[in-house]
């Protein structure tokens, strides 16, 4: 027996007793612009190269998933509320059957709480894409807060160990549960970089059908307040009364979409475009086409669609939120917004200066690889199931 085969054994042998479990209320058959969907389908995809068998437990179908040898449970056919799904979540693990050795890997704290509840001798591990009790706050009042606040702190105490995406989640968390630093690890967010990689503008924008236009700037993620696309409307409207060769995009959906439609609509924004669910394909094509993508986000966790503008070529302009401070450098490779007041003047600057950047920035993401960032979570599940 050769060393390859004798890996390849190895690896079988070891697959018989990793099992893993997703938790996720994302569907996989929608691929947009959603970075914890990114991260489920990357790291799902990353474990079965390397013999893991993973089962997912998420909302609608497995959509290309269903190409891999994943079992896939359906907690409900649609997305809702959090809420909603962790109620149907409940319902779902009272009748689920786990191996006692599956590792139940949760993508928000409150997640895993049925799995407390039901399966308690099983390990548990959560990834913490960054602080959704703030989001539950602004979004339900400080009421729902508490009591949200009070199913994460029940369950990552009862969590082996604790994922935090970004420098900045790892030491929120450490702060407001210092009793809990100890399961805290820091484990960056992977990104397909097989996958996205820079496409020419010319040729993306002619794919998209935008090729008339000179410039284009990109906002993709949810359309949900604490992102305040609100500000990227304003900002874009002081650069369309000078500049009518600009285009601005805004790719995804949300709860409070049809109010940032109304605010485009009050504003008279003409040179403006709105795109739903977009595929994995089009993402990539959105992002090559682009000068910059802009995040104006209060928090974020990462946020992965910077990571993937990167990766195609394409300066970011953010607010210093999640990992942006330890990848964007300004002026390298986009530009970093203390002052949001000068969002407006940094995406003219960035017209003017993408061209120049382009070159900078798939080297500033090439160690986000899910290939490296697998391993890397593949020991902690180890460890975890060492403690029992």
């Amino acid at each position: 027996m050769n060393a390859s085969e004798n890996d390849d054994c190895k690896t079988l042998l070891w697959s018989e007793v990793m099992q893993v479990a997703l938790v996720c209320g994302v569907d996989p058959s929608k691929e947009g612009a959603s970075g914890v969907l990114s991260y489920v389908l990357g790291l799902t995809k990353a474990l079965i190269k390397i013999g893991v068998i993973v089962k997912i437990i998420g909302i609608g179908s497995a959509g290309s998933l269903q190409n891999y040898n994943v079992d896939f449970y359906a907690v409900q056919d649609r997305a809702t509320t959090s809420f909603r799904f962790l109620f149907n979540l409940m319902k779902t693990v009272l009748s689920l059957e786990l191996s006692k050795n599956a590792i139940i890997h949760a993508q928000r704290p409150d997640d895993l709480f049925p799995f407390c509840v039901f399966h308690p001798r099983n390990p548990k591990v959560v990834t913490l894409h960054g602080s959704h009790s703030d989001s539950v706050r602004l979004n339900k009042g400080e009421i729902v807060g508490k009591i949200y606040d009070i199913i994460e702190s029940f369950t990552l105490k009862r969590t082996s160990s604790i994922l935090c995406v970004s420098k900045s989640t790892y030491l929120h968390f450490k702060d407001k549960y210092p009793s809990l630093k100890n399961k805290m690890r820091l484990v960056y967010i992977g990104i397909d970089t097989e996958f996205f990689n820079p496409i020419p503008k010319r040729e993306a924008r002619k794919k998209l059908g935008l090729g008339n236009w000179k410039h284009i700037i990109i906002y993709a993620g949810r359309l949900v307040k604490e992102k305040r696309i609100d500000l990227i409307l304003k900002a874009f409207k002081q650069i369309e009364t000078t500049n009518n060769e600009t285009l601005l995009v805004i790719v995804g959906g949300g709860r409070d979409e049809d109010e940032i439609k109304n605010l485009a609509t009050k504003l008279s924004l003409t040179n403006l475009k709105f795109l739903s669910v977009v595929t994995k394909s089009e993402i990539q094509l959105l992002l090559s086409c682009a000068d910059a993508i802009v995040i104006t986000s209060i928090k974020e966790g990462l946020p992965t669609i910077a990571m993937e503008a990167l990766a195609c070529g394409t300066p970011v302009i953010s607010t210093p939120v999640g990992i942006i401070p330890e990848i964007v450098k300004s002026g390298i490779n986009g530009y970093i917004v203390t002052d949001i007041d000068e969002l407006p003047r940094i995406m003219r600057k960035v017209l003017v200066t993408s061209s120049d950047m382009t070159t900078n920035c798939p080297g500033s993401v090439g160690r986000f690889s899910w290939e490296l960032k697998a391993k890397e979570i593949v020991a902690i599940y180890n460890e975890t199931s060492s403690k029992g």
